[in-house]
């Protein structure tokens, strides 16, 4: 790891530190489901910055995610509020970023017990020193574990769509390391 992890778990210290550091582009980062989207709005709102939220360019009902974004409607959608302060918030942020060659000040990853501890040295992960191919087996030995006891004839789980995408995009990325602050529901 490059950095020490900044972990603030109080949403007035980090709209704080948005007002103290001036940043005009904000990204927020994070899986599915741990709050982006409800930080995202709460910060636009008391900071009056404009909301963009990654998740409602993509074509629903897709299985994945990354290749179903419309992308270039995106770009033009932020290239519409250039000047303004923004936040940029989805899942797979750096990613997507990535693709749309675009940069933003800061980026806070929003966390949830127990993903982010898996993938890190200091808390002794269950993913620490596993290659991807390695960790995908570890997480559908375990879905089909508690599959197997709740149903004996369930047929085995085998991750894919979206759910695979989001841990390529964690082993690649690593974006809780890359990320300025780390935000913990």
């Amino acid at each position: 790891m490059n950095k020490q992890l900044t972990i603030i778990k109080n949403k007035d210290e980090i709209i704080s530190l948005i007002q103290i550091k001036k940043i005009k582009v904000l990204g927020i980062d994070g899986n599915d489901g741990v709050g982006k989207t409800t930080l995202a709005s709460e910060i636009a709102e008391k900071l009056g910055l404009t909301h963009i939220e990654v998740d409602k360019y993509l074509v629903k009902d897709s299985n994945g995610y990354l290749k179903f974004l419309d992308l270039e409607k995106l770009k033009a959608d932020i290239n519409k509020n250039a000047g303004k302060k923004i936040i940029i918030e989805g899942v797979m942020l750096y990613a997507v970023l990535e693709q749309i060659d675009f940069k933003v000040d800061e980026v806070i990853y929003v966390a949830k017990n127990p993903f982010l501890y898996d993938w890190l040295d200091e808390y002794s992960g269950k993913f620490v020193g596993l290659s991807f191919d390695e960790i995908i087996k570890l997480e559908e030995e375990s879905v089909n574990l508690v599959n197997n006891i709740i149903n004996p004839n369930s047929k085995p789980y085998k991750m894919d769509g979206f759910r695979l995408e989001v841990y390529e995009y964690s082993y690649k990325f690593r974006p809780w390391e890359k990320a300025d602050i780390i935000f913990e529901t």
